[in-house]
């Protein structure tokens, strides 16, 4: 992940960092139903209207991480929402987590219709890990009302990995879900031609969302525990020509956002 992060200029990581302009890739590889509603677009807060959106929705930035506002209750103060917002429009998530995807993208807020399942709880997140097209593991995330959230990991038969992330792990095996195939083809039929990405899935109220397409999972500092599962993972992940891409990066490539 950090030789990707240094080295690898695939021009389609900066549409993959752009929550937005992803969009078109997803709707490319005909997958466009799958996708989230989206309320608003724009750089100019003067034209976002907060109060027109009907809750719940969530901001985000489109061109950085853990930028994100829930709003699912009235009573909400628009003024200072907008105020925080307007300081993401100066971030550089690129230069500052040397993630070379997201240098070129532009600097813009997206409002979405936020999911939720019948009792008001976030859906489950299901991260599929996809290699040269092929799913290999599966970061499934229950999150509860608190949004604190648990997590397991499975291959795609849904045997379970007794591996350990950042977040607790869930005590009870969870079933796999409804649509597991339909989630493992969506997946890979994105992940197609790549030699790795990271495709963010939720199931809701019957359907299947894509969330993001993700390229530096967990900016590649997350510990897995056990080491072979960190071993696994990498054994999946063939990186072609590593040494002539890498002095072709360092001769032409550019830093700074």
């Amino acid at each position: 992940m950090q030789w990707r992060k240094l080295f690898d200029t695939n021009e389609l990581f900066t549409l993959f960092s752009d929550k937005f302009q992803v969009r078109s890739f997803i709707e490319e590889r005909g997958f466009g139903a799958h996708l989230v509603p989206v309320l608003w677009l724009g750089d100019d807060l003067e034209k976002l209207d907060l109060t027109t959106m009907g809750l719940p929705f969530v901001i985000k930035s489109t061109h950085g991480w853990k930028q994100t506002i829930i709003v699912d209750q009235p009573g909400y103060d628009a003024d200072a929402i907008k105020t925080e917002i307007s300081g993401w429009l100066r971030h550089c998530h690129g230069s500052l987590s040397i993630e070379p995807g997201y240098l070129k993208v532009p600097r813009r807020i997206i409002v979405e219709r936020l999911l939720t399942v019948e009792d008001g709880r976030p859906p489950i997140e299901y991260k599929l890990f996809v290699f040269d097209g092929v799913v290999r593991v599966i970061n499934s995330i229950v999150t509860e009302k608190d949004r604190k959230s648990r997590s397991s990991f499975h291959r795609k038969n849904w045997e379970r990995l007794p591996w350990l992330g950042r977040r607790t792990p869930l005590q009870d095996d969870p079933p796999p879900p409804r649509d597991l195939q339909a989630m493992i083809d969506l997946a890979e039929g994105l992940g197609r031609d790549l030699d790795h990405v990271r495709v963010d899935l939720y199931a809701c109220r019957g359907e299947i969302f894509v969330g993001e397409i993700t390229i530096y999972s967990w900016g590649g500092w997350n510990n897995l525990k056990p080491e072979t599962a960190d071993v696994e993972l990498g054994s999946y992940w063939t990186v072609k020509s590593p040494a002539a891409r890498a002095w072709r990066a360092i001769a032409f490539s550019t830093w700074g956002c």
